[in-house]
């Protein structure tokens, strides 16, 4: 499994060791590497986060805080996609089409 990264290579060790069924193995953090993992079954999940998001609202609310006294109206959702091996496809062709969008590389 060279080229995967140590955390997905670890489902191997469960499998060796019996626990394939009782460790559960994701991911938290979308990369190309951890994608065909999910596809194939090496790891259960991936959480899809969005730090961008979290850090760019975080600046734009601070900014209209300090400049115009405002505040968001509400709260602005930047939480997880679960990605599974049902629904990865999608984002594997995605990163066919467009490399490196989804995904740190």
């Amino acid at each position: 499994m060279q080229g995967l990264p140590r955390r997905v290579q670890r489902g191997g060790r469960q499998r060796q060791l019996g626990k394939k069924d009782k460790i559960v193995n994701g991911s938290l953090g979308l990369s190309v590497n951890a994608l065909p993992a999910l596809h194939d079954g090496k790891i259960l999940f991936i959480a899809d986060l969005q730090p961008y998001l979290d850090g760019y609202y975080a600046v734009v609310e601070a900014y209209q805080y300090a400049k115009y006294g405002m505040l968001p109206a509400g709260e602005i959702w930047t939480e997880a996609q679960i990605l599974t091996k049902d629904n990865v496809d999608k984002v594997l062709d995605i990163n066919k089409k467009f490399p490196g969008v989804r995904g740190a590389s």
